[in-house]
């Protein structure tokens, strides 16, 4: 997708993941002994753009004939596709939760963040989220990532309840994960707390996640070789040692 912020998508696209490639991960995973209980579909890109292979492996992970994973314990990641939103929401999976890398409150900034926005800006976003379908109590999870003066302001924070003031909502702040010769920052623990404080003030469910893998370069926004991916082995074992970092988060 081309976010500025994220080191995996600077690798660039080589194709999509077939729906064995997607269930693999989960089995390769049980095979080497890790209990699975919750999957988020958060791709090294964007899983909605791989959309038929993604649901097939939601029912292929689903069924009592294949892993037995009820859709309530799947998340898919998404940057904001919102025909893909949309075509998803008619399929009435009100189980699948869903979340949404926002990383901005307003076209400005989240265009220069994130050019997905470029083609479906926050209006019609905010509008497609309103209409998805959730369970009784549900919420959708927005992904914030806080970066030191570009968008973790007080003002931003003021601007973000605004915007999500009539949805369901539940906020991940996530702080930045700078890579090498990085020109953003990440930004201090007192900056992400007054920014947490400044959303819960205004009645807005936020929780600060936590990242862990920083010091390999394998935490939210890292993940990504140290050279061009040039044959299906590299590529291969670039997955494999993801898998082997984030098991429970599944590729498409």
């Amino acid at each position: 997708m081309g976010c500025r912020f994220c080191r995996t998508g600077q690798m660039g696209l080589l194709r999509n993941l077939t729906v064995a490639e997607i269930v693999g991960q989960v089995l390769a995973a049980r095979i080497e002994g890790f209990d699975i209980r919750n999957l988020v579909f958060m791709g090294m890109g964007e899983p909605l753009d791989n959309y038929a292979n993604f649901i097939q492996a939601v029912r292929v992970l689903e069924d009592q004939r294949g892993l037995n994973i009820a859709k309530k314990r799947m998340t898919v990641s998404t940057a904001g596709l919102v025909e893909r939103i949309n075509a998803l929401a008619r399929l009435g999976w009100t189980g699948l939760k869903l979340a949404v890398s926002l990383n901005a409150p307003d076209d400005r900034l989240r265009s220069f963040l994130m050019p997905v926005n470029r083609r479906y800006p926050l209006k019609s976003l905010i509008a497609c989220l309103g209409n998805y379908p959730l369970p009784p109590k549900g919420r959708i999870l927005l992904e914030y990532v806080l970066i030191s003066g570009i968008n973790d302001s007080d003002a931003h924070a003021d601007a973000l309840s605004l915007l999500v003031s009539s949805l369901p909502v539940k906020v991940n702040l996530i702080a930045y994960n700078p890579g090498a010769n990085d020109c953003f920052k990440r930004p201090s623990e007192a900056r992400l707390e007054a920014f947490r404080d400044r959303l819960v003030t205004r009645k807005v469910f936020v929780r600060i996640r936590s990242s862990k893998g920083c010091g390999i370069l394998a935490a939210c926004g890292q993940l990504a070789g140290d050279s061009p991916i040039k044959s299906p082995v590299r590529q291969s074992r670039l997955r494999t040692a993801s898998l082997r970092r984030h098991c429970a988060h599944i590729l498409c």
